[in-house]
């Protein structure tokens, strides 16, 4: 059973916060639970969640936004993806305001074959491209 629960840890009092994703105490749809899933913070108070292998073994085919207030209430924005992705990698560069997702496989690892291996990269901007990204090379 994949469980649908977020916890924040308050650095100053060590204390861990209600279940933030409970689907009772939220006016928005949330995330189903997932496992094999990316969770990348963007700025010190948004996330992203990308993908994952959801219940019965299907791969997520979407990417979650969270902002998270100082008050510890989290409100979620779906995005699209263009494929199902689960076993992957993320990591986001703050220099250029892009989370680059790497790698995964686009079935069920458990039945996976080597042409379900994805050998490309996702580039999500969050921020614009400065003009010396822009200017064409020499």
């Amino acid at each position: 059973m994949r469980n649908n629960e977020l916890f924040c840890l308050d650095m100053k009092t060590f204390t861990w916060s209600h279940n933030l994703t409970h689907s009772t105490t939220m006016n928005t749809s949330v995330p189903a639970g997932r496992s094999w899933h990316t969770f990348n913070f963007v700025s010190p108070n948004r996330a992203v969640l990308y993908g994952g292998l959801l219940k019965y073994g299907m791969p997520a085919m979407d990417c979650w936004e969270c902002s998270i207030d100082s008050g510890q209430n989290v409100k979620w924005y779906q995005r699209k993806t263009t494929e199902p992705l689960c076993w992957h990698q993320a990591a986001y560069c703050a220099a250029t305001g892009d989370l680059a997702i790497v790698g995964g496989v686009t079935t069920s690892p458990y039945e996976m074959r080597e042409e379900d291996h994805v050998d490309s990269m996702i580039m999500i901007h969050y921020q614009p491209k400065s003009l010396f990204r822009i200017l064409p090379k020499k």
